[in-house]
């Protein structure tokens, strides 16, 4: 198991030296691009050059920083807003004889209701569509079945 453990950390230190190697190969040959006599080349080894790790100049790299605040403090915040644009809140709704203002409705609780009847009302419209779908089969079956009897024709 040791035997294998230091092939492995020889195999390792071997492919970092080998890495190393050859990302200085390719920065020497980039900077001896950079006096090429086409500018296209020059500027494309400077261009490749900047954005070699530890230089960074041209890296398409985005920071991304999230910031969490407190489910109270965006209520109040959004209250804050609509109550700009709202002006005076009127009482709306009436919930077991309490008045509800609208920014006192809980619209998670609201959408999964209106999700809920939503889901209902397709599943309803589904079942109509297969009913009538089956209808539609049934008359046509009728149709192709009577289509099979010859009609004579007076000659």
């Amino acid at each position: 198991m040791l035997k294998l453990e230091a092939l492995l950390n020889q195999y390792d230190h071997e492919f970092l030296n080998a890495n190393n190697r050859l990302a200085n190969f390719v920065t020497n040959r980039l900077l001896e691009e950079t006096e090429n006599e086409d500018a296209g080349k020059r500027l494309k080894a400077l261009e490749l050059l900047g954005k070699r790790r530890g230089v960074n100049l041209f890296s398409e790299q985005y920071d991304i920083t999230i910031r969490q605040k407190p489910t109270e403090e965006i209520e109040d915040r959004l209250n804050t807003i609509l109550g700009k644009y709202i002006g005076d809140v009127e009482t709306v709704e009436v919930r077991d004889g309490e008045p509800i203002s609208p920014l006192e409705i809980d619209l998670d609780k609201e959408l999964e209701e209106y999700s809920e009847l939503e889901e209902q009302s397709e599943l309803e419209e589904y079942s109509e569509l297969e009913e009538q779908s089956e209808l539609e089969e049934q008359s046509d079956a009728a149709d192709t079945s009577g289509s099979d009897k010859e009609i004579s024709t007076p000659a």
